[in-house]
């Protein structure tokens, strides 16, 4: 799931991508800027390729509040 709330796309169209705040196993995390409002977000972009099993996939696409 994006940042926006919606899953299957990059979030391309809405936000503008500042620069990387950090890197881990699966993914990386950058700042952002939404070109609706001008607000500063975080983004995680995972690499579907990095996740091989199962539960990979099910961690990943967990709701967490």
């Amino acid at each position: 799931m994006s940042a926006s709330g919606s899953s299957e796309h990059d979030g391309s169209l809405l936000y503008r991508r500042e620069r990387a705040l950090g890197k881990g196993a699966f993914g990386t995390l950058s700042l952002v800027t939404s070109l609706l409002t001008g607000e500063l977000a975080a983004m995680k972009t995972i690499e579907k390729a990095k996740l091989h099993t199962p539960n990979l996939k099910k961690t990943v696409r967990a709701p967490r509040s």
